[in-house]
């Protein structure tokens, strides 16, 4: 994912804006002075506090289960792996245990 954000800031026009979501890995090789240059922002963005949690649950059930695809928990690496490599038909892939 490093490899993501070092492109997010090189394809920003000047004062564009990127947010980085999720926690791949600690460290993106950007071009700093670039970024103050053209004054460029990256922002980063964490969710999932409880209260979206409990709010999220009752709205699991209008999901169209069309969106889904399930996989076993055990495969859940190579699930990933593929995920990373090539866009997926379906929205969310659910990890069963």
């Amino acid at each position: 994912m490093a490899g993501t954000r070092t492109e997010s800031v090189a394809l920003l026009r000047a004062g564009g804006v990127t947010v980085w979501v999720g926690l791949h890995e600690a460290g993106s090789d950007v071009d700093r002075q670039a970024m103050i240059r053209f004054e460029k922002l990256v922002t980063g963005s964490f969710c999932y506090d409880e209260a979206d949690f409990a709010a999220a649950i009752p709205l699991a059930r209008l999901v169209d289960e069309a969106w889904l695809e399930p996989a076993d928990l055990s495969t859940g690496v190579s699930v990933f792996d593929r995920l990373r490599g090539a866009p997926s038909r379906f929205i969310k892939t659910i990890l069963i245990p």
